[in-house]
């Protein structure tokens, strides 16, 4: 697999056109030429190829696993009666809501991951606390970046009008713990190495690789799910076609894949296309899934699971 990577790096590292993000400086100023891929297995074996030891923005990466804690912390009752597990087809941060059932389509675009960090603020999980979640996830301390929070916080006006429309939908009980909560966790600073670590858990059905259970197997489903069918957003029906895994982009240029009972893969490249999804790391995953037979749909899949 390691022949594999560098392989599909070289390829990949030079290809394509973008932009990065523009809107805080800690993702303007990235290296557009950066391309780093990580692999780990579920039992806690870790291949890296490229700048494994820089810290990324986790960004909307983060939603999946807010949503996790959620489920853990709340129970699925809860966290569905306030935001729903549909695709939209929408950017991630649309100022909408479900027509039918006036809540968030998901909880992996922003009003559904804002609705998520609210349900947590309620049931007492404080920034801090989120942070060490974040971290047993990882498997290794995490932290906030500073700087990259004060852009958010910056930034926020959309987000800020996403949760006033939450707060008058009757979705949140309050706009400043759920957006705090929901900012601090896209500011997060981590090691690709780590994000692919959190996959990994999703891949061994909340199993930390070489170490405790950190969810249940029905929570890991079910964020699995989503991720499946709306973790890439307007892309997500494309990426089910060409790559066929649950994974979760971010405006940073990282995606983290799932490949059940196997293993997690996080890709990390900040050149964004026009849907705000990293160039490279979608050819990357493409190649791998293609090379390697990793989607769920191939032939074979359910038998290498077991």
């Amino acid at each position: 697999m390691r022949a594999t990577l560098r392989a599909v790096h070289a390829r990949r590292e030079h290809y394509g056109r973008g932009h990065v993000a523009t809107y805080a400086p800690g993702l303007a100023n990235a290296n557009p030429d950066d391309l780093t891929i990580a692999i780990c297995t579920v039992d806690g074996r870790e291949l890296v190829v490229g700048r494994g030891t820089q810290r990324v923005s986790l960004q909307a990466v983060a939603n999946p696993f807010s949503y996790a804690i959620a489920l853990e912390l709340c129970g699925q009752p809860a966290v569905h009666a306030a935001v729903g597990v549909e695709p939209s087809g929408n950017t991630a941060d649309t100022i909408e809501l479900d027509p039918l059932r006036a809540r968030p389509f998901n909880p992996l675009e922003n009003t559904g991951a804002i609705t998520v960090a609210g349900l947590l603020a309620e049931a007492g999980l404080d920034g801090p606390a989120l942070l060490d979640r974040m971290s047993a996830f990882a498997g290794e301390p995490l932290r906030i970046d500073e700087a990259m929070l004060a852009a958010e916080y910056r930034a926020a006006s959309r987000n800020r009008a996403i949760a006033n429309l939450l707060r008058a939908a009757g979705v949140l009980a309050e706009t400043e713990p759920a957006l705090e909560l929901y900012l601090r966790q896209c500011s997060i600073a981590i090691p690709v190495p780590a994000v692919a670590r959190m996959a990994a858990l999703l891949a061994a059905h909340g199993q930390r690789p070489g170490g405790p259970r950190l969810t249940s197997e029905q929570t890991a489903r079910d964020v699995l799910a989503v991720m499946y069918s709306a973790g890439m957003h307007h892309a997500s029906g494309e990426f089910a076609v060409e790559v066929g895994l649950p994974a979760k982009s971010g405006i940073s240029g990282c995606i983290a894949a799932v490949v059940p009972g196997r293993l997690g893969i996080a890709v990390y490249s900040p050149l964004l296309d026009s849907r705000g999804v990293s160039v490279r790391g979608l050819a990357v995953l493409r190649d791998l899934s293609r090379t390697l037979d990793l989607g769920i749909f191939t032939p074979g899949a359910t038998a290498r699971t077991r």
